[in-house]
C-alpha cells in the first residue's frame, strides 16, 4: 500500500492500543510514503474519523471516532 487514504488510517488507528503518528505510520507497512501517512492522517481527523488526544509522557495520540468506526465498517 503506497498510497493510503483516510479510511485506511482510520482502521490502522482504530486497530492500535496507543496509535501515535509513528505506530500509524509502522502499522500502514513498510512500502507506505511517509508524508502520505501524515497527509491522510490530516485528512481523517479533518473529516472527523479520527480525535487527537494526549498519550504518555506528552506523545499525542489518535483515537477513531464513533463516525470512524461506521464508515471504516462501510468501506471494508
Amino acid at each position: 500500500m503506497s498510497k493510503p487514504n483516510r479510511y485506511d488510517v482510520a482502521k490502522a488507528v482504530g486497530e492500535l492500543p496507543s496509535a501515535t503518528e509513528d505506530a500509524v505510520v509502522e502499522a500502514m507497512g513498510a512500502d507506505v510514503d511517509t508524508e502520505r501517512v501524515q497527509h491522510a492522517l490530516e485528512s481523517a481527523a479533518k473529516h472527523g474519523l479520527i480525535t487527537k488526544g494526549a498519550g504518555d509522557n506528552g506523545a499525542a495520540t489518535w483515537e477513531i471516532s464513533d463516525k470512524g468506526k461506521r464508515k471504516v465498517a462501510a468501506n471494508t
